[in-house]
């Protein structure tokens, strides 16, 4: 009877241990499992945790190693194996498959169990990590983002230093020779002073305004309007026509039924900046052509400007849309409107790019703007 007695004594310990550890990985943050390695990985024991991080039910998942990311398997099955054979605990971190077909970064903490010394399960916890995933993404976007505003900053304190400083020399330079002119009564070199200065100082005046309308971009916000593809090409090429007339530039614009959700002044800059710079460097074409359209790539509205002027060496495309750079020292203006263009772009989360298959061949700028289509198509759904 004593033995009996300590028997059921024993058993309901063991019962009470067991419901405890239940409870306990019932409320833990993660899942808790036991995989039986002699059962070709069939999970012994799990949590209820399984179908809140999986979406699967008890009946339905078995085993999680098939529904790892197909990249992410080998080097886990690898670490696996290595500690299992080493006896050693191991952590791996995959993308898991969850049945609705959505992807969720898992990490797995394990430790295998031997019996007669060869490893008979591995017990573990799976924690969810997609949340801290995407912060560490956004971390990296937003550390890549400085960099390259540091860069452009770099870029800017440059053509502060250079390029203002350069119509400066210039007034102050011709000042002293106007001094000396008017002393000497020499009417004619005091006209020629003059414009000089004056040539200067427009220049370092443009170069002002231009820098003060890209410190505006992203911070003085008009209200949002709804427009059309059709009624930002109009508008742009309106504010262009004087000098599409002046190169004799015949323009195509290719409609397309596409609404816009956004600062109608920003955007609008985009095409009229694009135009402009076709115009500027149509070279000695003597069959200038624009052509403006708007083109689905996939699930992307793509929009495009393409001419058939000087084109650009693939060497140099790159730079085009940097701060202040001018392929062509010559050419008027300071150099910031492609670069004006593509911070407007990323201000709606696109993205531009050039192409040209060289000198001669012509230019193709297109760029997405995925937040004014987006903003559009909420509102028209609302």
């Amino acid at each position: 009877m004593k033995e009996l007695n300590k028997r059921d004594e024993t058993t309901a310990a063991l019962r009470e241990s067991e419901e405890s550890f239940r409870t306990l990985a019932a409320n833990l943050p993660g899942l808790v499992y036991r995989v039986h390695l002699r059962e070709k990985g069939r999970m012994q024991f799990f949590n209820e945790m399984l179908l809140t991080m999986t979406g699967y039910t008890a009946g339905e998942l078995c085993s999680i190693e098939p529904l790892i990311a197909a990249t992410d398997r080998p080097g886990v099955i690898a670490k696996v194996k290595a500690a299992l054979r080493e006896n050693r605990p191991f952590q791996v971190e995959y993308r898991f498959q969850r049945k609705d077909g959505s992807y969720r970064h898992f990490h797995e903490r394990g430790r295998p169990v031997r019996e007669h010394d060869k490893p008979l399960y591995i017990d573990g916890i799976i924690l969810d990590i997609t949340e801290h995933k995407r912060a560490e993404e956004a971390l990296r976007e937003r550390e890549e983002e400085l960099r390259a505003k540091n860069a452009e900053l770099e870029r800017f304190t440059y053509t502060i230093s250079h390029d203002l400083k350069s119509p400066l020399v210039t007034v102050k330079t011709f000042l002293g020779y106007l001094e000396k002119d008017l002393a000497e009564a020499n009417t004619e070199h005091v006209e020629q002073d003059i414009n000089y200065m004056r040539t200067a100082a427009d220049k370092m005046g443009q170069l002002i305004e231009e820098l003060l309308e890209m410190s505006r971009i992203g911070r003085v916000v008009n209200p949002a309007v709804r427009i059309t593809f059709e009624d930002l090409v109009n508008e742009a090429l309106s504010t262009v026509a004087g000098r599409i007339a002046e190169k004799g530039a015949a323009v195509q614009v290719i409609n397309e039924v596409v609404t816009l959700h956004g600062d109608r002044l920003r955007l609008a800059e985009i095409w009229q900046n694009l135009v402009e710079n076709a115009v500027k460097f149509m070279g000695d074409q003597t069959s200038p052509h624009i052509e403006i359209g708007v083109e689905q790539r996939d699930q992307d509205t793509v929009f495009y400007i393409r001419d058939n002027g000087m084109g650009i060496d693939p060497r140099h495309q790159a730079k085009v849309f940097n701060l202040f750079e001018k392929l062509d020292p010559k050419s008027e203006g300071t150099g910031i409107g492609l670069s004006l263009v593509k911070r407007i772009v990323e201000l709606y989360k696109g993205t531009i790019w050039l192409e040209s298959a060289g000198i001669g061949w012509g230019a193709c700028f297109r760029f997405t703007l995925p937040e004014a289509i987006k903003n559009w198509q909420h509102i028209h759904n609302c």
